[in-house]
């Protein structure tokens, strides 16, 4: 956006096949409160920009990309893993779930790389088996930048640098 103004709009979902509704608890408890990580909020807006002009199969990947960071991502903080996103903060199932990474029966957590085919979106089990973790906000962003820029077209939007806040090609 020229304007240097991040906007987020409101989701509906579908609730028992067939109510739609707007999904505030998933909005309040798992955007907001992650928006205001400016990292967190320029990883999103990079998914945005790099969707604008990409071919069918760059959305679809970028959907999955999205999917498994904005709404169910993994970050490392030293040695601990930690949970963030939409789907994971707005859902007491699925932080009891990721909190069981490294038993036996918990989730996976595999490295995300946008470069390689990442998996079918599946939630039919109420619970993500596979997270994909971040190094940070900030490495993602940056991989996020280099991998959009293998596809994205000139479309006058550039990506808001985190400092100062100014678009850059």
């Amino acid at each position: 956006m020229p304007d240097g103004k991040k906007r987020c709009t409101r989701t509906t979902t579908a609730r028992n096949g067939c109510v739609v509704i707007t999904d505030v608890v998933h909005e309040l408890l798992g955007l907001v409160p992650m928006l205001a990580n400016q990292h967190y909020a320029d990883l999103m807006q990079c998914i945005g920009v790099a969707s604008i002009g990409a071919s069918k199969a760059e959305l679809w990947h970028l959907t999955k990309v999205y999917w498994y960071t904005v709404e169910f991502g993994a970050v490392k903080e030293g040695n601990a893993m930690k949970g963030f996103g939409a789907g994971v903060l707005s859902s007491s199932d699925e932080m009891q779930w990721f909190g069981k990474y490294g038993e036996d029966d918990g989730p996976s957590i595999l490295d995300l790389n946008p470069f390689e085919k990442l998996p079918k979106i599946n939630y039919s089990g109420g619970v993500q088996n596979v997270y994909y973790a971040l190094e940070s906000f900030e490495c993602c962003l940056d991989l996020l930048r280099r991998y959009s820029d293998t596809f994205r077209i000139d479309h006058g939007i550039g990506y808001l640098d985190t400092e100062p806040h100014t678009f850059r090609d």
